[in-house]
């Protein structure tokens, strides 16, 4: 069932479409969407939610300085996220330059801006637990298996890294010849010091070494637990 609140513009991926229809498409079918942010800031834009998963046919597009030519786009999902994909059709030769791809981001949706541009919106380790909810609210139903795995490793992640604790603390020195402590020392004094605790005890580093790793892994397996869990309760 889709969602109420969520308008999706469908379009034939064989037709091609211009900016001014593109832009006539957002008007009358745009969604506002707002969310906070972190520091409870308050985030307010909106987009022309495209029918997802195809390719969208544009036309008149520039190529070079005087040429106009097709583009088409598209988002590529993998194992490692979703990223924006553009292809321009070669007007001399008639046949497709090679696709130029952007950055990786775990989820990312093929959208229409307020100008009538093809744009991307993406989802990420790093966004805000009411960005991952509004996400799950409007696009749940439009995203593919591969999109819900990504969904619910964000979620498990932020699930299992809000009970995690960080701590910053000073890295204390210890002269081999002179004994000294301190906090700072200087680049080509690297090979004559120590890492030690603050009353001067020698820091065991290939031990501190194992107990980070055995962390990360606890940390990793809470995650991949927290993940299966949230896939099971939400898709």
């Amino acid at each position: 069932m889709e969602n109420e609140n969520l308008k999706v513009i469908k379009f034939d991926s064989n037709i091609e479409t211009d900016r001014a229809e593109l832009k006539a498409l957002y008007d009358n079918n745009k969604t506002e969407l707002s969310y906070k942010g972190y520091s409870d800031k308050i985030v307010n834009f909106s987009i022309g939610f495209l029918e997802q998963n195809k390719e969208i046919l544009i036309k008149n597009y520039p190529y070079g300085f005087t040429k106009r030519t097709n583009i088409k786009y598209w988002i590529e999902t993998t194992k490692r996220g979703g990223r924006f994909c553009s292809q321009t059709l070669n007007p001399k030769t008639q046949k497709w330059n090679k696709p130029k791809k952007g950055t990786y981001s775990a989820l990312k949706f093929l959208v229409i801006d307020e100008t009538g541009a093809i744009k991307s919106i993406s989802l990420d380790y790093n966004d805000s637990k009411d960005k991952l909810n509004l996400w799950l609210n409007l696009f749940k139903d439009y995203m593919t298996p591969q999109q819900k795995i990504e969904f619910s490793k964000i979620t498990g992640y932020k699930k299992v890294m809000e009970k995690v604790e960080f701590k910053i603390s000073e890295t204390y020195y210890k002269h081999r010849e002179t004994g000294e402590i301190s906090t700072s020392i200087n680049i080509f004094d690297l090979n004559k010091v120590d890492r030690c605790t603050k009353e001067g005890v020698l820091i065991d580093e290939k031990k501190e070494e194992q107990e980070r790793k055995e962390t990360d892994k606890l940390i990793n397996r809470a995650i991949c637990g927290e993940s299966m869990k949230t896939h099971k309760e939400v898709f």
